[in-house]
């Protein structure tokens, strides 16, 4: 053992002051190396600790290659953007129309069912047969809010439509245009919503 380890040795259990016995056994151990050292020194060593931070910075470079993406993002879909919509870019497992509104309106999904067994659900006008139905590109989700208070002809409801889908190993991402209040006109007269349905 070295004098420079003796001394770092020495120091170290200086820092624990709880276990003297170390100290203690620490100077015999070292004493040997140690004889023109004085033990008062020895004893009155000690370690100064700076705390450092190790920070993970991983978001920092999610959020530059989100700057990346959102900036071509933004160019592809410009044309596609229009007031009072958002465009959100999501991904799911299959386009079912109770798994379209869930996602584009954010309810959830005993909300979606119940909505649809109201008869509140509607894709391009029509009432769907089944919560399951299976949409497409271009298709328009409506879910019925209510009749609105101004004009009992118009409807207050919650629109989601599909602007493109890309299928992926595992899921769809899909881009929607979600409208999460619009006032539109009763449907055709077949397929019209009534309040008593509701």
């Amino acid at each position: 053992m070295s004098c420079r380890q003796s001394l770092k040795l020495l120091k170290l259990c200086n820092s624990f002051p709880k276990f003297g016995f170390i100290q203690r056994n620490a100077s015999i151990l070292a004493f040997p190396i140690l004889r023109n050292v004085s033990q008062q020194s020895v004893y009155r060593t000690s370690i100064s600790a700076i705390p450092v931070r190790f920070k993970y910075t991983a978001k920092d470079k999610d959020s530059s290659r989100k700057d990346e993406d959102s900036d071509s993002d933004s160019d592809e879909f410009e044309d596609v953007k229009e007031k009072g919509t958002n465009l959100i870019k999501c991904s799911v497992t299959s386009l079912r129309a109770d798994l379209i509104i869930k996602t584009g309106l954010g309810l959830a999904r005993n909300k979606v069912e119940v909505k649809f067994y109201e008869g509140k659900v509607r894709v391009n006008g029509k009432k769907i047969p089944k919560k399951s139905f299976h949409v497409n590109i271009g298709d328009e989700i409506d879910l019925v809010k209510s009749v609105s208070p101004t004009n009992p002809d118009h409807l207050v409801i919650g629109r989601v439509e599909i602007v493109s889908a890309t299928p992926k190993e595992d899921s769809i991402s899909v881009l929607l245009r979600r409208y999460k209040t619009l006032i539109i006109e009763n449907y055709e007269e077949r397929n019209a919503y009534k309040e008593s349905e509701g």
